[in-house]
């Protein structure tokens, strides 16, 4: 019976330790997609100048059209500054 108490206390460590390694992986990898996002929206802002988004925003057509920035944000804003993003979408749709 002592041997199958051991042989049990084993097997409770290894599931132990595979959910922990699971678990740090989870970790990982979330953290590293937070870090791409943000990577990836700071390239975005980079590479389209604030003045072009304007002066294609010019030349719509439309019976109502709004145009905001949300500084620091990029193209991902929705994802970078939820709250900011919903505070002004909130605003110009109350607006209207």
């Amino acid at each position: 019976m002592g041997r199958m108490q051991s042989l049990g206390r084993l097997l409770a460590l290894v599931i132990a330790g595979l959910i922990g390694i699971a678990f740090a992986l989870a970790v990982v990898l979330a953290l590293t997609r937070i870090y791409l996002q943000h990577r990836n929206a700071a390239a975005l802002a980079i590479r389209t100048p604030q003045g072009i988004d304007e002066e294609r925003y010019d030349r719509i057509e439309a019976p109502r059209k709004a145009f905001a920035l949300l500084p620091g944000t990029g193209h991902l804003a929705v994802w970078t500054a939820p709250d900011a993003f919903l505070r002004r979408l909130r605003t110009m749709l109350a607006d209207s």
